[in-house]
């Protein structure tokens, strides 16, 4: 089991960089669209949720992009992210220093 899991992980690093290329080509304003505030969740979800300043929220699976930790943040959550890939956290959180958004990534 410990091997497939291993394989898994590879797997995943290996793929994060053409995942977050081919983001960026489905959204070429990706940086100024999080920089300016940009919120990319389900038109419905923030308000159901209701105001999420200050709230600490953890966001599981978040992948190189990022998407919704920085959708999260940009509504005033304090966020926490995370990945199974040490690459995708490293990309995400490079974005995030780019961007000047607080979000904790962790692997």
């Amino acid at each position: 089991m410990e091997e497939l899991n291993l394989m898994n992980e590879e797997a995943w690093n290996a793929y994060q960089e053409d995942y977050f290329k081919f983001h960026l080509m489905e959204r070429p304003d990706y940086f100024e669209f999080f920089t300016n505030g940009g919120v990319d969740l389900d038109k419905y979800l923030p308000s159901m949720l209701g105001d999420v300043k200050e709230l600490k929220l953890l966001d599981t699976c978040c992948a190189c992009d990022a998407v919704q930790a920085f959708s999260w943040y940009n509504l005033g959550a304090v966020v926490t992210a995370c990945d199974i890939t040490e690459k995708a956290v490293e990309i995400a959180s490079k974005n995030a220093a780019k961007m000047n958004l607080a979000v904790e990534f962790v692997a």
